[in-house]
C-alpha cells in the first residue's frame, strides 16, 4: 500500500481569494437537484456524519466515469460543503474496479443521463455545444479544488483523463502500488488534456 501525501506550497495557494469565483460558479448554477438530506443520485452514495462528509462513487457499469449525472451529482456535493463549515472533512471512495474512468462517451451510460447535463437551444453551434458540454466539468473540479474541507480518496484501478483531474483535488490518496494506473490517453495521440 502506497500513501501520497500533498502538501501546499507557495504555488499551490493559487485559490486564495477565490471566494468570489465560488461564489458566482454557485450562484450560475441555480438551484441544486438535491443535498445530504434529500440525496436521490444513483451514480453516487453521500452522507454526513459527525462532522465528515462521505462520498463513494457508484457507477460500476461505465467504471464510475464522469457521466452528466456522476458530475451533477459531484457538483451538488461541492455546492454544499461549500456551505457547511460544521464538515472538517470529505473521504472519496469508489464501487467497483475504478476509482474514476474520466469521461463517459456512450458505453454504459444510462439512457436518461442527458436530463443531467446542460441543456442547449436549438440550432446551437458546435463551438457552444462544446462550451456548455465541458462547463459543467470545469465548474466541477473549480469547486472540488476550493473546498474548505480536507480531502482524503482512496483509489485503485485504471484511472483516466478528468478522473485524474478529481484525484488530483485531494489533499491525501491512498493507492495500492500495483492495482492502481493513471493515464491520459489524449497524450498518446499528441493532445493535452485541458480540465486536467
Amino acid at each position: 500500500l502506497t500513501l501520497t501525501v500533498r502538501t501546499p506550497t507557495m504555488a499551490d495557494r493559487w485559490w486564495q481569494g477565490s471566494e468570489v469565483i465560488v461564489k458566482e460558479i454557485i450562484a450560475s448554477l441555480g438551484k441544486r437537484r438535491c443535498d445530504s438530506s434529500n440525496w436521490n443520485y444513483d451514480a453516487v452514495k453521500y452522507s454526513i456524519s459527525a462532522g465528515l462528509a462521505q462520498v463513494k462513487l457508484d457507477d460500476q457499469v461505465t467504471g464510475n466515469a464522469l457521466t452528466h449525472q456522476m458530475t451533477a451529482a459531484l457538483t451538488d456535493i461541492a455546492v454544499e460543503l461549500h456551505s457547511r463549515p460544521d464538515v472538517k472533512a470529505v473521504v472519496f471512495t469508489a464501487g467497483g474496479f475504478y476509482f474514476c474512468t474520466g469521461g463517459a462517451f456512450g458505453a454504459g451510460v444510462p439512457e436518461d443521463d442527458a436530463k443531467y447535463g446542460p441543456q442547449l437551444e436549438p440550432g446551437a453551434g458546435s463551438f457552444e455545444e462544446g462550451v456548455a458540454g465541458n462547463a459543467p466539468l470545469s465548474r466541477l473540479l473549480y469547486l472540488l479544488n476550493t473546498l474548505p474541507q480536507y480531502k482524503a480518496a482512496s483509489i485503485r484501478g485504471g484511472n483516466l483523463g478528468a478522473g485524474i483531474s478529481i484525484i488530483a483535488s485531494m489533499d491525501f490518496v491512498v493507492a495500492p502500488e500495483r492495482k492502481t494506473a493513471l493515464s491520459f490517453k489524449e497524450a498518446t495521440r499528441g493532445l493535452a488534456a485541458c480540465t486536467s
